[in-house]
């Protein structure tokens, strides 16, 4: 039953059904708490495996229009473009890891950046990191709204820049006009990708309703 035999060596000294029962109960939640985690982990794998599959199904360059639902978010504090990259990945990495612990347990958040920018396709002073977050624990709120959603193949950095041109395109043929906030998700990254040219990052912007 996987007891460990220094358990089972005071069971063998103090035999009683008391006893018995406490160590059978603790045992039974150790695993269950075991089947849990390996749960986790396979919901893990799983997701990975489905985000991996898309890669070739993902229309680039090409802008669309739809409706998204409503959001709880974790979003960290600003993140300075200008302090170098290992401290910009060691505030994500802290952040991500935390959060893991607070709101999303065992299971792996689904993760992005945040810009506000004044123009659309420049590079902000800086970002925000935000992850799906339970109602207990969320601080910000991605609101039910109209979005543009466009797939292009860079980093979440210069993801702005290189889509600026087809979301140009699009807003100026409907006459419609966007937020100064864009939500951005690396779909393939460092871990599958020898090059950042080689990136595929999705982003979403706010419609706002009028005209031009």
């Amino acid at each position: 039953m996987g007891i460990k035999l220094q358990d089972i060596h005071t069971i063998v000294n103090e035999r009683n059904p008391n006893n018995i029962l406490d160590l059978l109960n603790t045992q039974l939640k150790k695993l269950h708490e075991q089947i849990e985690t390996t749960q986790a982990l396979c919901n893990k794998i799983k997701k990975q495996i489905d985000i991996i599959e898309t890669y070739d199904k993902y229309n680039l360059n090409e802008v669309t229009l739809s409706y998204r639902e409503t959001e709880k978010l974790l979003v960290s504090p600003d993140i300075d473009f200008s302090l170098p990259q290992k401290e910009r990945l060691i505030t994500a990495a802290k952040f991500l890891n935390s959060s893991v612990k607070e709101c999303c347990k065992n299971e792996c958040p689904l993760t992005g950046f945040i810009f506000k920018y004044e123009t659309l396709g420049t590079i902000p002073e800086r970002y925000n990191i935000f992850c799906q977050a339970s109602q207990g624990h969320c601080n910000y709120v991605k609101n039910y709204d109209l979005y543009i959603q466009i797939s292009v193949r860079s980093n979440f950095y210069d993801a702005l820049l290189v889509a600026r041109p087809e979301i140009d395109k699009f807003c100026n043929a409907l006459n419609i006009k966007l937020g100064n906030i864009a939500y951005i998700k690396t779909l393939k990254n460092y871990w599958t990708s020898k090059s950042h040219n080689t990136f595929i990052s999705q982003i979403e912007i706010p419609v706002i309703r009028g005209i031009k």
